[in-house]
């Protein structure tokens, strides 16, 4: 007998996570229509495999996964992975939470929150979340705390991560202020503003005697929760994301009582979330690479190939093919002169003679027929049909017809460009209709041959002033006020 999907089996003093397998948002559109996120396939794995044995070997012995979207789609799969007796399966049980109606993160909190399911401190991990960390040594970590203040509700685990780093998102450029004790008295997410001034309220400096302003760091989207969290966002319905919480906090914290730690990875310490495509492609590469070890690639699932080229089973590739830099699932055919650079075509597609495709990704069951071209951070949903000579570029498509569509938007029977709307002309002024496509498309990899350095490209956009500005002579800046005794370090 095994555990199925859906039966929730009760362990006392169990050590619990929660991970959140929906995304709420378009980030990965059009493959997302058809595709639960949790089964986005990374090197040929279901990313969910990647989160539930990085529990596992982390601790965990309970998780409940909560779903609103692709519902039997996630319970099959984690059944035939129990079935299978896959390594997570050996030390931790998997609840499947479903709720249809929840429409964010912090939805799901509530509702999990309403069925009390939770008992004392646990993780929290938002969606797509791959890590190689030790939790209990943190959950440790956040129970001594919470015997100092207890008032403390989350310690946030960030990770030290240069400018430039592979890892780390342009969208989600971090800035935090922190006290000797590592609490945190300022936590802001730069790229999804477009102002270039901050902002620090004065009572910072006035009330702490040592402040870090610390730019160096990633979010690796892992929470270590006090059993308080979950009726924060009960109590308070604006709280739709993991960073509403914090703001939340930290703007109400007399009115709230609570407070919020964090803790920094270093070394080979590593965590991240594939939250766009652009971390998609990131993070597939760290995999490749072995960064994130014991999490690898499987290598039942695929062969490796010159060029860091992957390719799944049954996967046929004419001998005239040129490849570079990409991941084939499985069951893919290739025909004669095809090149393929930068991409990734999932399983069950076919692409016929002289076809040509860079920094694009191509979903399931898809055929992408002679002399065509896609390119330039294109996105075919599953089952697009793309007819001969033809080209895509920068384009997002979809095989059924879809609402908005215009004239010139069809590149065939089965084959349409999407159009992506914005909800209100505010949100368009601010970031830009280029900026928005640029954050469903994953950015270019340079590759030398005589090194394995690699580098995002960005757009102009993108660029912020620290990347044309030589770096200062002293990497940490310190700043003193004589009236308060108040050091402030700059990072």
């Amino acid at each position: 007998m095994f555990q199925k999907a859906g039966q929730i089996v009760h362990k006392e003093n169990a050590v619990q996570a929660i991970v959140v397998a929906d995304t709420f948002d378009d980030e990965f559109l059009p493959i997302s229509e058809e595709m639960p996120h949790a089964l986005l396939p990374v090197l040929n794995r279901p990313l969910i495999d990647y989160t539930l044995e990085f529990l596992s070997l982390g601790g965990i012995e309970e998780t409940f996964l909560f779903c609103c979207t692709h519902v039997d789609a996630v319970k099959r799969h984690i059944n035939k992975c129990i079935k299978n007796g896959e390594g997570w399966t050996l030390t931790m049980k998997v609840n499947v939470i479903v709720s249809e109606s929840c429409r964010s993160f912090g939805d799901c909190l509530r509702d999990l929150d309403a069925k009390g399911l939770l008992r004392g401190e646990f993780v929290l991990l938002e969606p797509g979340t791959v890590s190689n960390v030790q939790l209990l040594p943190l959950l440790r970590k956040h129970n001594n705390i919470t015997k100092n203040d207890k008032g403390a509700a989350m310690t946030l685990i960030l990770q030290e991560s240069g400018i430039g780093g592979i890892g780390r998102c342009p969208h989600e450029e971090l800035l935090v202020a922190a006290n000797s004790n590592n609490r945190v008295l300022f936590h802001k997410k730069l790229g999804k503003t477009k102002d270039r001034k901050i902002a620090f309220p004065l009572e910072i400096f006035l009330e702490n005697p040592s402040v870090s302003l610390l730019h160096n760091l990633k979010d690796t989207h892992i929470a270590i929760c006090s059993a308080s969290v979950l009726p924060l966002f009960s109590d308070n319905f604006d709280f739709q994301t993991k960073d509403d919480f914090v703001r939340g906090l930290l703007m109400n914290e007399e009115i709230l009582g609570s407070t919020v730690y964090c803790h920094i990875l270093k070394g080979n310490q590593y965590g991240g979330s594939i939250t766009n495509w652009r971390m998609y492609q990131a993070i597939s590469y760290e995999l490749r690479n072995k960064w994130i070890h014991p999490l690898i690639s499987s290598t039942k699932r695929n062969r490796k190939l010159k060029n860091d080229v992957y390719v799944g089973d049954g996967t046929k590739i004419s001998e005239s093919a040129g490849l570079k830099n990409a991941v084939l699932g499985t069951d893919v055919i290739l025909g004669k002169n095809v090149k393929i650079e930068n991409s990734f075509v999932f399983s069950n597609t076919k692409i016929e003679d002289d076809v040509v495709i860079t920094h694009s990704i191509i979903g399931e069951h898809c055929t992408v027929k002679s002399k065509s071209k896609i390119t330039a951070g294109s996105i075919l949903g599953n089952g697009c049909v793309v007819e001969n000579d033809t080209f895509v570029e920068n384009s997002l498509v979809v095989a059924k017809k879809p609402e908005n569509y215009e004239e010139g938007d069809r590149l065939g029977e089965r084959a349409y460009r999407l159009r992506i709307t914005v909800d209100d002309e505010e949100d368009l002024s601010i970031i830009g209709l280029g900026r928005r496509l640029s954050r469903l498309h994953i950015g270019d990899l340079t590759y030398e041959s005589d090194e394995s350095e690699c580098a995002f490209s960005v757009s102009d956009d993108e660029e912020l002033s620290y990347t044309q500005t030589p770096p200062p002579d002293d990497t940490k800046r310190k700043f003193f006020n004589p009236k308060t005794n108040c050091r402030c370090f700059l990072i």
